[in-house]
């Protein structure tokens, strides 16, 4: 075979083992890119992210939980979300971050049944109250201590005031107390501004 023909099979196989290698090469450093940060999917949940949750939840509180939780699983580690809550007004899909505050929110007709019954109470507790929203002092309700407290009233017209309703019953009108022994027109007129039945 002459010399140039050799030559010529040398170099075509060096070149051929240049790109082979080259490429081999190519391929290695291609497979040891390291991962994005997106696709560190096993790393992020296995980091530990606190997030507090308050509002509508059993026990409000700080929370660890495992990095790609949600804030269904935030709320089930409080206890779970109460009866009241109103779920529909937050994304329970929702990826959670650290450092995160989750507010459960209350249903508005919960709350508005709390404070209609919360009003109920003060009205009932008002009408047995001896004293009502204007300072007046019930004197069929009131006690001792309450009577003893208005003008001109001390401890033996007040008690005189409690043993006319233990006799008597009710007052029917604030001029009737002026039949209480003790208590005539100078004295009720101080009184007549300050008592209601």
């Amino acid at each position: 075979m002459p010399i140039y023909r050799k030559s010529i099979v040398v170099f075509l196989l060096l070149a051929l083992v240049m790109v082979g290698g080259g490429m081999y090469g190519y391929t290695k450093q291609e497979e040891s890119i390291p991962l994005s940060k997106g696709d560190l999917s096993e790393t992020q949940k296995k980091e530990q992210i606190a997030v507090y949750v308050c509002g509508g939840v059993v026990r409000s509180g700080v929370v660890s939980l495992d990095g790609g939780a949600r804030v269904i699983d935030a709320v089930n580690a409080c206890g779970g979300a109460l009866p009241n809550a109103d779920v529909t007004k937050i994304n329970m899909a929702k990826l959670l971050k650290d450092g995160e505050q989750i507010q459960v929110p209350i249903q508005e007709e919960a709350l508005s049944e709390q404070n209609l019954t919360a009003e109920h109470t003060k009205k009932v507790n008002n009408k047995s109250s001896q004293t009502n929203n204007y300072g007046l002092v019930n004197i069929n309700t009131a006690d001792q201590a309450e009577l003893d407290s208005l003008p001109g009233v001390g401890p033996s017209t007040a008690a005189a005031i409690l043993e006319y309703r233990k006799q008597i019953g009710s007052f029917q009108s604030i001029e009737e107390v002026k039949k209480v022994r003790g208590i005539g027109e100078a004295k009720f007129k101080k009184l007549a501004d300050r008592i209601t039945i």
